[in-house]
């Protein structure tokens, strides 16, 4: 199953495109359920075709009853039907035993999104004066100004900058290429850094850095985490709590969208959604939003909205 698996991962590379760390998940995912197999089969070398509907269905109940969540669950499941459909395309197998496999359904958590106010007292702590300080400003806002992914962020180049129409190009989930609105506060800051960003170059900057935006101390192209921290030590410093990630400025990006009056659909263009139904968990944490439309028109509303 290992040589099975290991091409499924090329597919998915070569011909879906599919970013590293999504192609990541797949291997990990595939990589538990044939450790279940092996287990299970008491040998490394089992037949494809031995796998049915019953053992794909024990296996999720196996992971329920060792309390892995259900949304990780849901994803195991996508991977593994994913996984047969491409064994039965390929004619690798006689008959797909996860078709019928139905995903638990994961309960729905609220996004975490931070108030104005927070967002003001954050963007007041870098300091600009000083260019780690100016660019960790730059970060921040572009993050909030825009809604991007982090991992958008962490591949944004100068050549898919045009700050002069306040636009840039991102590549997101599945390097699928859109074009995104920068705020003019943004705009304006983003602009600043650049002007000082050679500031950050040092001897260990090499050609392919010198494209990339934003720079480390050291003058490198970040990685994953030193975005995040970045973002969380100010964030925590002005919001507080344990979800201080770039996730939750983008959160916070789409929320504010729409208590302004942001229509749905347009939102969900800026996100870079595939669907409108991954946009409308967002539309719940507009209710005061609602509340004080409802008290503006309704004559007999009075209702509290704090």
């Amino acid at each position: 199953m290992i040589n099975y698996i290991k091409e499924f991962l090329s597919y998915l590379e070569v011909e879906r495109n599919l970013a590293g760390n999504t192609i990541s998940s797949y291997e990990n995912d595939l990589l538990q359920f044939h450790n279940y197999l092996v287990s299970l089969f008491k040998k490394n070398d089992y037949n494809i075709n031995e796998i049915d509907q019953k053992i794909i269905r024990n296996y999720l109940r196996h992971l329920l009853v060792n309390n892995i969540k259900k949304v990780s669950i849901g994803r195991k499941a996508a991977a593994i039907r994913s996984y047969f459909r491409f064994l039965s395309k390929r004619k690798y197998i006689q008959k797909n035993p996860s078709s019928n496999i139905i995903s638990p359904k994961a309960e729905k958590k609220l996004p975490v999104f931070v108030d104005e106010k927070s967002i003001e007292k954050m963007m007041k702590l870098p300091d600009p004066e000083i260019i780690t300080g100016l660019r960790d400003l730059a970060i921040l806002e572009l993050f909030y100004g825009s809604g991007i992914r982090e991992s958008e962020l962490l591949e944004l180049n100068l050549s898919g900058l045009n700050l002069s129409k306040n636009i840039m190009k991102v590549f997101g989930k599945g390097s699928k290429e859109r074009i995104v609105p920068v705020g003019s506060r943004a705009a304006e800051v983003l602009s600043e850094y650049l002007k000082r960003r050679n500031e950050l170059f040092s001897k260990e900057t090499d050609e392919n850095d010198k494209k990339t935006v934003f720079l480390t101390n050291h003058g490198k192209k970040f990685y994953r985490t030193g975005i995040y921290n970045i973002v969380k030590f100010y964030l925590s410093k002005a919001f507080g709590g344990d979800k201080c990630s770039p996730h939750v400025l983008r959160h916070t990006f789409a929320t504010h969208l729409l208590d302004r009056g942001a229509d749905i659909e347009s939102v969900k263009q800026m996100l870079g959604h595939s669907s409108l139904s991954t946009t409308q968990i967002y539309t719940h944490v507009s209710v005061d939003y609602l509340k004080k439309i409802y008290n503006k028109a309704h004559p007999k509303a009075d209702i509290d909205t704090e």
